[in-house]
């Protein structure tokens, strides 16, 4: 059977130095290693001068959106191509964020009876910075929340809290209906846009999990992350659900 090819999504990194080899694209070791113990391939998708290639994109069969702390809007070219493509995607922590900014952006775009194809750069940006104001997607999460926890190779324990999940949801079939995931972020996910929907929150009611709605458009974001716990299975599960 052909291996699923997955390609990682990276985190930009636009050093202000002076050394332009500061400028560098990341990827945490932890994602591919999960791909590959999944039996799948990951593939790092580099950019052309911060410039998104078709032809890279055309060697993925879905794609994995990682978390980060900063989202670089070009990179939300990869998931317009996903979307007109119906390739599968999966969003981790911040890129489960990115997965909700791009639904609410489509959600937003279709009601203003706008044609993605015909939309400027200028006017995408100008539609993103009202809807940021006005209607936010995101919101930092109060001081003194148990979501935003740090770990260390060999301590974890204490970013593992429960979060209950949706009855019939596909995460609801990897993890049961209430699981202990790992918490690692401080801003919360309070809008989920029309592609998508909220399928698993946490004890205090944060969204920690949304699904795609579509039965063509297999897309899958976590507010938590699973590829630090050897026990999780929910990258293998993903991939295993693409390849049947």
């Amino acid at each position: 059977m052909t291996k699923l090819k997955v390609g990682i999504i990276p985190q930009i990194i636009n050093s202000e130095s002076e050394n332009p080899y500061k400028d560098k694209y990341e990827f945490v070791k932890f994602y591919s290693k999960c791909l590959y113990a999944a039996n799948a391939i990951p593939i790092g998708l580099l950019l052309n001068d911060n410039k998104v290639e078709l032809s890279s994109l055309e060697l993925c069969d879905a794609f994995l959106w990682t978390g980060g702390n900063r989202i670089s809007k070009n990179l939300y070219e990869i998931l317009f191509y996903a979307y007109q493509n119906k390739r599968p995607v999966l969003g981790i922590c911040m890129g489960m964020q990115a997965l909700c900014l791009f639904s609410v952006m489509t959600e937003e775009i279709l009601n203003r009876g706008l044609n993605y194809n015909n939309l400027t750069n200028g006017k995408w940006q100008e539609i993103y910075k009202e809807m940021a104001q006005n209607n936010p997607t995101l919101t930092k999460l109060p001081e003194g929340n148990f979501h935003n926890n740090e770990i260390t190779r060999t301590s974890y324990e204490q970013a593992l809290y429960p979060v209950k999940f949706t009855k019939g949801s596909f995460l609801e079939s990897v993890y049961g209906q209430t699981y202990d995931v790992l918490h690692m972020h401080s801003v919360q996910v309070v809008r989920t846009g029309c592609l998508l929907a909220p399928v698993a929150y946490s004890m205090d009611n944060v969204i920690e999990a949304v699904e795609s709605q579509d039965e063509s458009l297999f897309w899958v974001g976590v507010q938590f992350h699973p590829e630090v716990l050897k026990e999780d299975k929910l990258i293998l599960s993903w991939v295993k659900k693409l390849t049947k």
